[in-house]
């Protein structure tokens, strides 16, 4: 028995969010559904959506510091010492459809 897939959200990395915002919503036609701060100006995840697909960004550095972020370079999550809640969650629900699947 296969498992159904009902859709997928990629995450791309980019390094400047508030254009990328202003292209995929402005120009494109998105709606952004939440962010990593919702209802503040300056975020580093939005996920996106339209007619029923799912876009997610990342900001390609810490925001305070304008380094690498470093689950953009695909490093664990254990090796991160300030890994974010949204990015604790989508792991976990990562982990918990790997599970599911292997059954």
């Amino acid at each position: 028995m296969g498992i159904e897939i009902r859709g997928m959200a990629p995450l791309l990395q980019v390094f400047d969010m508030p254009t990328s915002i202003a292209f995929y919503r402005d120009v494109l036609g998105f709606e952004v559904v939440t962010t990593s701060k919702p209802g503040a100006e300056n975020f580093g995840w939005a996920l996106l959506r339209l007619n029923g697909m799912e876009l997610m960004l990342n900001t390609a550095y810490e925001e305070d510091s304008g380094r690498p972020n470093l689950i953009a370079r695909g490093l664990p999550p254990t090796t991160i010492p300030r890994f974010s809640s949204v990015a604790r969650m989508s792991m976990r629900r990562m982990l918990t459809f790997d599970r599911v699947r292997r059954m």
